[in-house]
């Protein structure tokens, strides 16, 4: 079965269509041993497609995980990648994406995928894609701390508001939870940065229709059919 060419670079791995796309224009790629500029041009896994010099195979199986996280450095990528994950995920560990530990303060659930359109809907703001974390502060914060946060702060490049905040319990003075869309998770320590608030923890409790439900920390399980449709197909989530 033949796809369009940068789909089936995607597909191998190798970035998001649209990179796909872009690089096949540069003219990065060859088919059957001659440049390709169009990413549009049907191929198969009987041609012979290679990227700046390097052969591609398009012969791997899609997963997708979901990790509860525990608290930690980077060295939860590692931790991640531990002997009982690449023995649940074989070969496909290497060519794994985590989705959501970008930040060393950045803890609870993350999506663990070799699926490259996953990724690149994650990465794009118009996916309208949700997540909910729980920050727990050294300090307490004030009605009037929620409601400047609540009505946005200017950022050096853009403007930065969350979608809501509201205290985890009427009785919480130091923990908060913030519902925004995922590519503004930076932005959200940028604003806290700049409230003059250093976060202690900031736990992600819901990621894109996605809960803790039945999933200790540090355990992960398989995305259900259901599930992987609704991320892969679906916006507003």
């Amino acid at each position: 079965m033949k796809t369009r060419l940068n789909k089936f670079l995607a597909k191998a791995g190798l970035g998001t269509r649209r990179e796909m796309e872009k690089l096949v224009m540069k003219g990065l790629v060859e088919v059957n041993g001659s440049v390709e500029k169009n990413p549009g041009r049907e191929v198969g896994t009987e041609d012979t497609v290679k990227l700046d010099g390097k052969p591609v195979h398009f012969s791997k199986e899609l997963h997708y995980l979901l990790l509860n996280k525990p608290p930690g450095k980077r060295e939860a990528e590692e931790q991640f990648f531990s002997a009982r994950l690449k023995k649940e995920l074989g070969t496909a560990a290497v060519d794994s994406k985590l989705i959501g530990a970008d930040n060393p303060l950045f803890c609870g659930l993350v999506l663990v995928t070799n699926d490259p359109d996953i990724r690149g809907k994650f990465e794009d703001p118009k996916s309208g894609i949700s997540v909910v974390f729980q920050i727990t502060f050294e300090e307490p914060l004030s009605d009037g701390d929620i409601r400047g946060l609540q009505s946005g702060i200017s950022l050096q490049d853009h403007f930065f508001r969350p979608i809501s905040v509201n205290r985890d319990t009427p009785e919480s003075t130091g923990r908060v939870l913030v519902e925004l869309f995922h590519h503004q998770s930076q932005g959200l320590i940028d604003a806290l940065e700049k409230m003059g608030f250093s976060p202690f923890r900031m736990d992600r409790v819901y990621l894109a229709g996605l809960t803790k439900k039945g999933l200790p920390r540090g355990w992960f399980r398989h995305l259900s059919r259901e599930e992987t449709i609704r991320i892969k197909h679906f916006k507003n989530l």
